[in-house]
């Protein structure tokens, strides 16, 4: 074991947001530990007396106490082969991680970094069929799943640590094709396909005869990962391309999957790469490359939130490999881990909680039918709704507050109403909007100073001259209307209908 350089950057928070100017939104910067070499993937270990990250280097693998979140310290280096690639678990007091240069599996005994041991275990641990792998993951099991190694396609390698943790014991392998990245729950394997464009769902229950139960395509056919909810009913994927997002699937039913939304992060660039996403309980945490790490509220995954993010990469954006490439969400204080390629580790306090949702349909005004792929624009946020067939949509804010919202659509005048949203809760809000031939003049110009008109609403009528002073009001009613006008002289008058659904205005002649 040695020791790698490392550079902590001791910033408060005044002083990480005034001169670095990251962009933040209900996470808290705690801290920034700064190394030489570029980062890859980062894992999270906790024993009831510390909190530790697990760190890929591009040289080797560093151990950090975390335990105090503002003064991480690295208390071990274990140097390997050089790689971009570098993917780290944890199964009891062992450290496991690939790479995609060599070494297979390397193996650390964490309880002996921690307690200062001189002598700690290393394990490069090559007689297990495979010198190089892309992702590894161990279920609650303790089964190790080897994914994208050298052994055949590059599918998906099991081994037993149970039985000799420092000498894995092969199970069997997927080897239908190749397999990105993946995770495991019970007997059900949910691995990224990301060369066929699909997650896989593997049935594991037999390890040396695993087999495929469902296959579904991700929006941007570059399947990277993917994790599975608590209660095992939704998925939620990424693709590894510029533009991509995070998607949201319904898969309580292997034989119709659907899926339910979709979201990007939160900057005004579309084509930043989504990377990792990992569910903890109502939210997934995403390293989102050049937007660092987003925060989204899966609790109705239909209507996805993004409720807090936080951008590790103030030098980078849009596409490209920078970034935040991972993160890990569940350390006992709920402090988030995350890996930036570039800048080093960050240790962030979340300070969000669930978002506040709107829900309702959208009506035609004159006929009350749904109004379909109707846009829901809420001032302020970047990722508008739309209405499916039946007028439906959700939507919703990181934060309660009162909210402009706009209904268009083809077709019909743009609606702006207000409203407020509450944390937590979900707001029905049914909508109708006005068509463009909402009402028609039939006299104009009027040689006789009658003016006839056909409303589909009850509304004000407002007539002024050109100067816009206000001659006449009135109220007319749905259907057919007939206003006497005779007492107007000969000119262009502005003609004026007001409701709450409709502010048109029309030019009149009278002759």
């Amino acid at each position: 074991m040695k020791f790698q350089k490392v550079i902590l950057l001791c910033l408060t928070v005044f002083l990480g947001f005034t001169t670095l100017a990251q962009q933040r939104l209900n996470m808290t910067l705690l801290s920034n530990l700064a190394y030489e070499n570029e980062l890859s993937d980062v894992w999270g270990y906790a024993t009831a007396e510390g909190e530790y990250a697990l760190v890929g280097v591009y040289d080797g693998i560093s151990v950090v106490d975390v335990t105090n979140s503002a003064n991480p310290n690295e208390i071990g280096f274990f140097p390997g082969p050089g790689s971009i690639w570098r993917d780290l678990k944890t199964w009891g007091d062992y450290l496991y991680c690939i790479n995609e240069t060599g070494g297979g599996l390397q193996i650390v005994n964490l309880t002996q970094v921690i307690n200062g041991a001189t002598d700690t275990l290393y394990v490069e641990n090559m007689s297990l069929d495979f010198t190089t792998a892309h992702n590894i993951f161990i279920d609650e099991n303790g089964v190790l799943y080897v994914f994208g190694s050298d052994y055949g396609e590059g599918g998906c390698m099991m081994y037993d640590l149970v039985s000799d943790p420092e000498n894995p014991v092969f199970l069997g392998v997927f080897d239908d094709y190749y397999l990105h990245d993946g995770m495991a729950r019970g007997d059900t394997l949910w691995a990224g396909a990301i060369e066929d464009g699909v997650f896989s769902v593997v049935d594991v229950s037999d390890k040396a005869n695993p087999v495929i139960v469902a296959s579904h395509a991700t929006p941007n056919t570059f399947t990277h990962n993917c994790w599975i909810s608590d209660d095992g009913d939704y998925l939620f994927t990424t693709d590894e391309v510029g533009g991509a997002y995070v998607a949201a699937y319904d898969v309580s039913d292997l034989s119709n999957i659907e899926e339910l939304d979709r979201i990007q992060a939160w900057s005004p660039e579309t084509n930043v790469i989504p990377h990792n996403t990992h569910v903890d309980g109502d939210f997934i945490v995403t390293s989102y490359y050049a937007d660092g790490v987003s925060v989204v509220d899966v609790s109705h995954p239909s209507n996805i939130i993004e409720v807090a993010y936080y951008d590790t990469s103030v030098g980078f954006s849009g596409s490209g490999f920078h970034g935040a490439w991972g993160t890990y969400p569940w350390l006992p204080s709920g402090n988030i881990l995350v890996t930036d390629i570039e800048t080093g580790l960050y240790v962030l306090e979340p300070k969000y909680s669930n978002a506040a949702f709107v829900d309702g349909v959208v009506k035609d005004a004159h006929t009350g039918v749904p109004v379909s792929n109707a846009q829901v624009q809420i001032a302020g946020s970047n990722n508008p709704a739309f209405t499916n067939l039946g007028g439906y949509y959700e939507s919703g804010m990181a934060e309660q507050g009162t909210y402009e919202v706009v209904f268009s659509a083809p077709g019909y005048y743009n609606l702006v109403q207000t409203i407020t949203l509450v944390q937590g809760e979900v707001l029905s809000f049914d909508v109708q909007v006005v068509p463009f031939d909402m009402y028609q003049l039939y006299s104009n110009p009027s040689a006789n100073g009658v003016l006839s008109l056909y409303s589909f609403f009850e509304a004000k009528l407002l007539i002024f001259d050109i100067t816009g002073k206000l001659l006449f009001d009135a109220t007319v009613s749905k259907g057919a209307n007939t206003i006497d006008l005779a007492h107007l002289a000969q000119g262009t008058y502005i003609i004026e209908l007001d409701s709450e659904a409709l502010n048109k205005s029309a030019l009149w002649l009278r002759k």
